[in-house]
């Protein structure tokens, strides 16, 4: 978890439509609750279900690289535990795979 004060100033520099290059990390239950990704800042992003192919099956796997665009940032730091992650969501509309 980082400071608070750093994940305002993270915060601050997030847009909505911004896009980033990440890495899927975590897919927890496929087609169940959506999967975590690493886009290169000191707290990680969360692309939600109703982002994502009704099929578990079609989204991407760990390790996949590609285009996420940030879709909604809460204006609270996401939790330490990822289980309960979901404050900082990007999307997948835009998901392109790049690797």
């Amino acid at each position: 978890m980082v400071p608070d004060a750093e994940w305002v100033r993270i915060r601050r520099g997030l847009r909505f439509g911004q896009v980033f290059e990440g890495t899927v990390v975590n897919v927890p239950r496929p087609g169940v609750i959506g999967f975590f990704v690493d886009i290169g800042l000191a707290v990680g992003g969360f692309v939600d279900v109703a982002l994502l192919p009704d099929q578990g099956e079609d989204w991407p796997a760990e390790g996949t690289v590609a285009e996420f665009e940030i879709w909604w940032a809460d204006s609270r730091q996401p939790p330490a535990d990822p289980a309960e992650a979901g404050r900082f969501s990007v999307s997948a509309s835009r998901l392109r795979r790049l690797r």
